[in-house]
């Protein structure tokens, strides 16, 4: 009996010293995935609460590769592909969680090399890593909130992709090597967060952008040799030309009208700061 009760002590012990999830947590995973068979398109649509997020090229011969982890009790993810459309939504279950509530959460991406693609990433609260090199993005389109986004071009996009649009809520987010991707037009909107923006790469063609900015600040990283053209308004905004030459309300890089890229930029910012860097014909060191 005596036995039996200093063994029953030692469980007790081992219980109390064992930390307990914070509310319980139900790890799973899910996977889901489909081979390339000629789709002459692949329109991604996905939603993230919280949590981590990878996004990669995958294999040729892969049109795209989930895997998901997720606490049963906070996430009901729901994955589907139908008629050129990958759906898959990783929002809460429960309103009012916390932000640790969705620890634990992932969900790993892989898009084929293949296919044509247009992207609608829509996330809030997420550490987000997305290296989208080497794909043939036609669209793409990044809604973040209060989440720390990088997001990467580190081979040249296939195609010549026709719009990027990023809407960055409180957050900090990096775009790398943007002249890999050269998107004919480029559309950002900034709230509260620090935005850098890195044109280095392989250029296409010439970029035309459109950037709104709130109270936070934007960083521009431009390779030397790219034509740059920037009109500037903004209200009780910092803003340091760096070198470039302003003809009326609009500021203009040395020898911009003979270039053989440009950038053409019409930025609106309130209450922030901008800021552009020159490169050595390398990305930006962030």
């Amino acid at each position: 009996m005596s036995k039996l009760r200093v063994a029953l002590g030692l469980a007790a012990l081992a219980a109390a010293a064992t930390p307990a999830s914070s509310h319980g947590q139900d790890l799973r995973t899910t996977s889901t995935a489909r081979q390339y068979t000629g789709e002459e398109s692949l329109r991604v649509d996905l939603q993230y609460g919280a949590g981590t997020l990878e996004v990669r090229p995958g294999a040729p011969g892969t049109l795209y590769r989930a895997n998901m982890r997720y606490d049963a009790d906070v996430v009901a993810p729901r994955a589907s592909f139908a008629d050129g459309v990958l759906r898959i939504d990783m929002g809460g279950r429960k309103r009012n969680v916390s932000r640790k509530d969705w620890k634990g959460n992932e969900l790993k991406l892989e898009l084929g090399p293949q296919v044509p693609l247009d992207l609608k990433l829509r996330f809030g609260a997420v550490e987000a890593d997305l290296d989208l090199g080497g794909l043939r993005i036609q669209e793409a389109d990044v809604h973040t909130g209060a989440s720390d986004t990088k997001l990467r071009f580190s081979q040249p996009n296939r195609d010549r992709c026709r719009t990027l649009r990023l809407q960055v809520g409180a957050a900090d987010f990096q775009a790398l090597q943007l002249g890999h991707l050269s998107p004919e037009r480029l559309e950002v909107l900034g709230g509260v967060g620090d935005v850098t923006l890195d044109f280095s790469g392989e250029w296409k063609g010439d970029v035309v952008g459109e950037i709104r900015m709130g109270m936070g600040s934007l960083t521009l990283a431009i390779p030397r040799g790219v034509g740059v053209r920037i009109n500037e308004r903004s209200f009780l905004a910092d803003f340091e030309p760096a070198g470039l030459v302003k003809r009326g309300n609009t500021y203009f890089s040395p020898g911009y009208e003979s270039a053989t890229r440009r950038l053409n930029l019409d930025i609106q910012a309130a209450l922030g700061s901008l800021e552009v860097r020159w490169l050595d014909g390398r990305p930006a060191a962030l």
